[in-house]
């Protein structure tokens, strides 16, 4: 598929569409935290369970995915993601209706876990096989703009549900509507036979362990440090720095927005340097910006988002460009390692957040930005 010159829009719109939810979502839990562990009177090392237990479920369903992906195909594999966030959003919406179940908030971050591990891999693979080289870095970009922009929307839907007296457990009632029509559209939408392929059609090839190594382990401590901010912002905010729920809402949507508006650039603008570079300047950027926020003031925290946003996608079109026929077949490794770095990083988060209190915890995210770093200089030195 690497020289066709179509665009699949089919692929791209569900693709998109089911990125976008997963972001409302998954970027609605962070905002919420602090709520829930009032609501609940638990600790932090309790409560960062929520986060766990999904990143446990979205382990557990890319460990099997070359498994799925043969029985049921790319396609109806996104189905069954859409119908997991529809379930993953109801059980968040019941955990508060008839008195304080915190079985439902475990069972509802086994869903949403479920979906997202589906999701992780389907979409983008989805998007590799939609367009051709010229344009892949850019659509890969555009992909990654859906979750910044429901990023940046959630906080914002949240504190308009609070000014209208809609309580946080009710708010995830709305978020049925967007996977529920989603998942409508997809039985509409005309899409190509091959994503359809299952079973015998559908061939899982090998790689080398030493291929897929360094993707996953790239792959998953850039996810985690990202994802520190984006769960731990707002309780950051309130513990330590006093800031009212509406002010933490308000940097967590700032650092959304610069997320969205640095992969909106990468889709409309095609920039000069090959990936690997925008990986480095990726990193080091970070770096510098969450030591300032850490150390000097938080509003430069939100800024991360800007520095951040290029290196998922550039690393999706690294990863095809060196790769190439294998590289399908190494994403659904890279999401289990995302999603054991994840529960890693939430385990090791709480914990600390514990002992230390949250302003101590969150030096992990600077630390990961290091790592990846001296992964990226050692791969290249010795490749």
């Amino acid at each position: 598929m690497k020289n066709k010159k179509i665009i699949l829009w089919p692929f791209i719109i569900i693709a998109y569409l089911g990125m976008f939810s997963f972001g409302l979502y998954d970027n609605s839990r962070g905002p919420i935290y602090p709520s829930i562990l009032k609501d609940f009177n638990i600790l932090p090392s309790v409560g960062s369970w929520i986060f766990v237990f999904s990143s446990l479920a979205g382990l557990c369903t890319t460990l099997v995915g070359n498994i799925w992906l043969k029985r049921l195909g790319t396609y109806k594999s996104m189905q069954v993601s859409f119908v997991m966030q529809i379930m993953a959003a109801l059980f968040m919406g019941l955990s508060c209706q008839f008195g304080y179940h915190f079985y439902f908030l475990l069972l509802s971050s086994f869903a949403f876990g479920i979906s997202s591990g589906i999701l992780s891999i389907c979409a983008n693979i989805m998007i590799s096989r939609s367009v051709d080289v010229s344009t892949r870095r850019r659509t890969f970009s555009g992909l990654h703009s859906m979750y910044g922009l429901a990023s940046l929307l959630a906080p914002v839907l949240l504190n308009i549900c609070y000014s209208l007296n809609i309580e946080w457990n009710q708010y995830f009632y709305l978020m049925i509507f967007i996977p529920g029509l989603t998942l409508i559209l997809s039985f509409f939408l005309k899409t190509p036979t091959y994503i359809h392929s299952t079973g015998i059609n559908y061939v899982v090839p090998k790689a080398n362990f030493k291929i897929i190594i360094f993707p996953c382990f790239l792959f998953g401590i850039y996810v985690a440090s990202e994802i520190i901010v984006s769960s731990q912002l707002v309780y950051l905010l309130e513990i330590s720095h006093h800031f009212t729920k509406a002010i933490s809402n308000y940097y967590l949507s700032l650092f959304f927005l610069t997320l969205l508006l640095g992969r909106l650039t990468f889709t409309v603008i095609k920039l000069p340097l090959r990936s690997l570079h925008w990986l480095l300047i990726s990193l080091i950027s970070s770096l510098i910006l969450f030591m300032l926020g850490l150390m000097v003031h938080p509003i430069f925290l939100p800024l991360l988002g800007l520095t951040q946003s290029f290196f998922y996608p550039c690393a999706m079109d690294w990863l095809y460009e060196k790769h190439q026929s294998v590289a399908d077949l190494i994403v659904p490794y890279i999401m289990t390692s995302i999603s054991l770095s994840l529960i890693i990083m939430h385990f090791i988060v709480g914990l600390l957040a514990v002992y230390f209190g949250i302003s101590k915890a969150m030096y992990l995210g600077p630390c990961l930005v290091i790592v990846a770093l001296l992964g990226i200089i050692i791969e290249r030195r010795f490749s």
